[in-house]
Order: structure tokens, then sequence, then C-alpha cells
């Protein structure tokens, strides 16, 4: 733990410093320093893990890595392996890795400065309305140790956060590109192309129904959570799920099912509080707050099928962008109480969530870390 949490309270006070010097109008470029200085500190964590941590790393990341190493071309490289999928864009990406050092620890260090860089540019760009601080807090507590182990995945997500802004702003283009970048990491990204027209159905949207819709979201997720044995066998007995899922059908609580509860309840708790405040700051809130309530759906699935699990790990990422507002719904609401009470509350829970997730139950199998050199 030792490592994470020097690194991770390193990491916050210097984000926290660019911010400040941010919202003070000082000089920017002391501000991306700051920011990068940051990037740089959690890379390096990265790069120290040992070469045993995660599932990804032994099936495919150490082979493709080395074989790179082999090729002059990058289209002979493209063809190694013939028999497996591995997208082009990660293939890219570790062939150009590979003309500088044969390091696996450098190829960790890039992946993270990769990830990170979309993850800075996201909350960047919305510095106005969101807390960068409070938004790298998050990725570290809720994404970072995931993205050790799904790694093409995880690549693929933080393109895709970057793409809201796309979304928010009309730029068809930029968004059409930052997918197709996406996908050429990791194909699942297709799901998120649902952002955009999403973000222009919620911009027409009342504050009525984006209420109604987002609460008959809460609902279901509770419905699934509480009724799953009993929905899953129904779907095995009507031929819709192998019968290899009946183990799935028990009293016992399933990993993803206890985290996907223990978060949905302050996300749902600050919706409530400031609904208002927090459509009022930007309509495209509206597609975080529903990506939010349905992650909860998908991760209680993920025992049932990975590819819900894929799924919910793309509409995990919006807590950057949910969370990140924070300060300034506040001083919207203008209420003292709930600043004391809120954010301090909101702080400790992402730690609990991390500590538990990780350490105790092990989500992403990156748990123990292992520095190697």
């Amino acid at each position: 733990m030792a490592p994470y949490l020097v690194t991770f309270t390193s990491s916050f006070f210097v984000a926290w410093m660019a911010e400040k010097k941010i919202i003070n109008k000082k000089n920017k470029f002391f501000s991306i320093s700051c920011l990068i200085f940051a990037m740089v500190l959690l890379s390096i964590l990265a790069a120290l893990r040992g070469d045993t941590i995660g599932t990804d790393i032994k099936t495919y990341v150490i082979k493709y890595f080395d074989e790179a190493g082999k090729y002059d071309s990058f289209i002979s490289y493209l063809s190694c392996y013939p028999s497996e999928y591995v997208e082009p864009g990660y293939k890219l990406f570790t062939f150009v890795i590979s003309r500088f050092t044969n390091d696996l620890h450098f190829l960790h260090f890039a992946i993270c400065v990769f990830e990170l860089s979309f993850v800075c540019a996201y909350l960047w760009e919305n510095r106005q309305k969101m807390s960068i601080s409070i938004g790298l807090l998050v990725f570290m507590l809720m994404q970072y140790n995931i993205c050790f182990n799904a790694i093409r995945q995880s690549m693929a997500v933080c393109i895709c956060l970057y793409s809201f802004n796309a979304a928010r702003d009309r730029n068809l283009k930029k968004f059409i590109i930052l997918m197709l970048a996406a996908m050429s990491f990791h194909r699942s990204s297709l799901l998120m192309v649902i952002t955009y027209p999403l973000a222009i159905i919620f911009n027409k949207c009342t504050l009525r129904e984006k209420t109604r819709l987002i609460w008959i979201l809460a609902l279901m997720s509770v419905f699934v959570l509480t009724f799953i044995n009993t929905i899953v066998a129904f779907f095995i007995n009507s031929g819709v799920f192998p019968v290899k899922f009946s183990h799935y059908i028990g009293e016992r609580y399933s990993v993803s099912r206890l985290s996907a509860l223990f978060f949905a309840f302050p996300a749902i708790l600050i919706f409530i509080l400031y609904k208002k405040n927090f459509f009022k700051i930007d309509s495209f809130n509206a597609v975080l707050v529903l990506y939010i309530v349905l992650w909860p759906i998908l991760a209680q699935l993920d025992s049932v099928s990975d590819q819900f699990g894929r799924m919910a790990f793309f509409f995990n990422i919006a807590n950057i962008g949910f969370y990140s507002q924070l300060p300034a719904i506040q001083k919207l609401s203008n209420n003292k109480f709930n600043f004391l009470i809120i954010r301090p509350l909101v702080a400790v829970f992402l730690i609990i969530y991390w500590y538990v997730s990780f350490n105790i139950w092990g989500v992403g199998e990156t748990i123990p870390y292992m520095i190697s050199f």
C-alpha cells in the first residue's frame, strides 16, 4: 500500500497546486508543468510494477512487445500471430516504443503517460468548471489499478473520456476521429459511439425528462441487484443463457455486485442534492449521470459475461467528470453545510472504494503490487 499512498498523495497535491494557479490566473506554464510532474509520478509507479501483475500482461503484453522488437517494418509486425486479434492501434504503439527500448518497464511508463495525457487533457479543457485535482484523484482511486490489467481497453477508455468534449461541443469530425482511435486500441469502444446522439437528445430534454429517465434506470439497477439470481435462472431455463452460467445462481454476492452497490449510493445522493445545479452547469452532465447509473447494472452481470464487465469499464470513466464538478456545483448552491459535509465524505468514499476494491477484493487482479528492476 505504501507505494500507492505516497504517489497518490503527492500527485494530488501537485495537481492541486496547478489548479490553484489556474484559479488565481497565474502562470499557465507552471500549471501545465505541475500536471506533467503529477503524470510522471504516477507513470513511474506504473513502470515499477512487476511483470506478473494482471492477466493481460501474461497473455499479450510481453509477447507482442517482444515480437515488435524483431521487426523492422510495422506492416510485417501487423501480420504476426495471425490466429489472434490485437487491434492495430495497440500494435503501432508497442512498435513505436520498441524502436527506443526493449525494456518492459519503459512500456508500462509509456502506457500510463498515454492514458493520463487524455485524462488530464479532458480536465484541462474543462478547468473552468472541473477540479483537476479531484478528477485526477478519482482516476487514481477508481481506474488506476484496473489499467494495470486491462491494458488495451484502459487506453481506449481514456480516449473515450476525452471524446466527451467533442460530443458536448457537437464537433462530429473530432468525435469520429477519437472513436476510430479508441477502436484501434479496443474494438469494444464502438459502444461509446452512443455518446454523441445522447448529448444531442439530452440537450433537448427538460429537467423533468432527464430526471425521470435517470430515476427509472436507477430503480432498474436496484432491481437487477436484488433479483439477479432469479433473472439469471429465468434466462438459463428459457435457453438464452447456457447452462454453464448456472454456477452464478446462489446466495453469495459477487465482488462486482457489492462494489456496484457501494458505488451507486454516493452518486445518487449527490444527484438528489444538486440535480438542478448539476444540469445547469452543462447539459452534457445528464449523459455522465446516465452512464454512472448504467455502470452498476452492467457490473452486476459481469459474472454472466465478460462483455458486461467491459461495458461497465467504459461507463465507469464518467466518474471523473461527475465528481470533479462537485466544487463548482456547491458554489452555485451556496450551501456551506453541504460544502463542509459532502466533499469530505466523497474523499473518504473514494479512499474506501480503492482500498476495498483493489486491496481486499482484488478487482483487476493487480494486488499484491510488486516492484521489480
